[in-house]
């Protein structure tokens, strides 16, 4: 039946005969039949070589704060390069507005030497630095663009260019600073592990560096509850340049919020901060020794949500529940 329509057989099939088959053999494909062919072979240590020389180490600081958070997270990820299939985006997928807006960001600084320097734009050259700065960092997108992503492309220049006159604004507002670096370069070294990473933006004040990173997705605080980091990424950073830092900071660059949070010798009073960093710095280089020498420990404290998408591979589930 199809619906209330009854179907009837095709006259092709007038010759094909309905038959019920005998008892037929067991080719041997049964899965017991498999499964009792061999013996199960039980390895009591296993471990997992240490970094060589040669080996390179995917993910940039996310392996850094999987390391922290859960090994084995980082060990499939950074070393064995395993990554989760991302989600079908309707539009322009995230990950695409915060390339643009980060590009935009360092087209609009560019030759922006100090806050004097930013003070010293006027409105009209403002205005056509913001334009200059949508159209340049979205270009290579825009030349294989169909009809409908140009347009979502218009709408995405006008939220941008709001966007970047909130930075401005929000530079202008904070004290007397000098634009040292804008998409820096930053080495990161420790044993056998090299890192290629590169800040967003680095300014000098009068006590030191500050590394700031541009987040576009959603809002994030740099410190926690608890008072430290709630991502390493930023204080990976500071571990991989040798000079005085005198603050990290994150600023949020959305269309609900356009904010620093951060912490610093002028952004956290309340906190020592040669202690906290030193603390923090710690904490990275422990978490890059551990990587080096092959630690894969997994964090069966975590929910199955924060072990996505590595929790099926460290049956950590099937560990629990065996306890």
């Amino acid at each position: 039946m199809d619906g209330d329509a009854e179907q009837s057989p095709s006259g092709l099939m007038r010759q094909v005969t309905n038959t019920v088959p005998g008892s037929v053999a067991d080719p041997g494909w049964h899965a017991r039949t498999v499964a009792a062919s061999t013996s199960v072979y039980v390895i009591d240590s296993d471990p997992v070589p240490a970094v060589k020389p040669s080996e390179e180490i995917a993910g940039g600081t996310a392996t850094i704060q999987r390391q922290l958070t859960d090994p084995f997270s980082a060990f499939a990820s950074g070393r064995l390069g395993i990554s989760a299939v991302p989600r079908l985006a309707y539009g322009l997928p995230a990950s695409v507005r915060g390339r643009i807006i980060h590009s935009a960001l360092a087209e609009l600084y560019r030759g922006v030497n100090s806050l004097d320097d930013l003070r010293a734009i006027d409105e009209g050259d403002l205005d056509q630095r913001v334009r200059t700065a949508t159209r340049n960092a979205s270009a290579w997108l825009d030349s294989r663009a169909d009809l409908v992503v140009r347009q979502l492309l218009q709408f995405e220049r006008r939220r941008m260019a709001d966007l970047l006159r909130a930075v401005v604004d929000l530079d202008l507002s904070r004290p007397p600073f000098n634009i040292v670096g804008l998409e820096t370069p930053i080495a990161l070294a420790a044993g056998n592990i090299e890192m290629s990473l590169r800040a967003d933006r680095i300014d000098r004040d009068s006590a030191g560096l500050i590394i700031l990173d541009y987040k576009t997705g959603r809002y994030r605080k740099f410190l926690g509850s608890d008072g430290d980091p709630a991502d390493m990424q930023l204080v990976a950073y500071a571990c991989a340049i040798d000079e005085p830092i005198s603050g990290l900071a994150l600023v949020n660059v959305d269309s609900r919020h356009v904010d620093i949070s951060g912490a610093g010798i002028e952004l956290s009073a309340e906190i020592n901060w040669e202690e906290a960093l030193g603390r923090w710095q710690a904490d990275v280089h422990r978490a890059l020794d551990e990587l080096q020498n092959g630690d894969v420990r997994v964090n069966g404290a975590l929910s199955s949500k924060e072990l996505r998408p590595f929790g099926l591979l460290s049956r950590v589930q099937e560990l629990t529940r065996g306890n």
